[in-house]
């Protein structure tokens, strides 16, 4: 059977139009922030904390970092060990019980922090707040090296 050419044409015509929408829609083609890629793409990454993360920390260095964002700090920060990461299995049992009386907060915290030799806390003061408001007081042995929206990082204090 005959297909009418106009009918081809309308085709071809789609095609154009679908193939122009998924280039012109790709966040390749939008500008952004190299780390957290173009405004709005991204909803859960502290990009500016991943960035004084990676400015404050190194391979030598015992990062704490909320669970949730771990495997964001561990690919925008690379060669930053943290204490835990989203894969729960490889990570032994004694490392989160350590890390739940950590994000607990309190005099309890401070001590864990101590014993496993942490030198940097990264916490999320929305789901951490007791956290913070520990690393927070005075004589606490902490003090705020980057704070913004998102989160607040601590550095032992010298």
């Amino acid at each position: 059977r005959a297909e009418p050419p106009a009918l081809r044409r309308l085709n071809a015509v789609l095609v154009l139009a679908l193939g122009a929408a998924v280039v012109l829609l790709q966040p390749l083609w939008r500008g952004g922030d190299p780390l957290t890629g173009p405004p709005g793409l991204l909803r859960e990454a502290p990009g500016e904390l991943a960035r004084a993360l990676a400015a404050t920390a190194g391979p030598a260095d015992r990062a704490v970092v909320p669970q949730p964002w771990a495997s964001w700090f561990e690919w925008a920060a690379p060669g930053v060990p943290v204490m835990v990461d989203s894969r729960v299995e490889v990570v032994p049992v004694s490392a989160w019980e350590d890390y739940l009386v950590i994000v607990a907060g309190g005099p309890p915290a401070l001590e864990t922090l101590e014993r496993i030799a942490a030198t940097v806390v990264v916490v999320d003061p929305a789901t951490q707040g007791a956290l913070d408001a520990t690393l927070r007081m005075a004589g606490s042995g902490w003090r705020l090296g980057y704070g913004d929206d998102d989160g607040t990082l601590f550095v032992p204090d010298p």
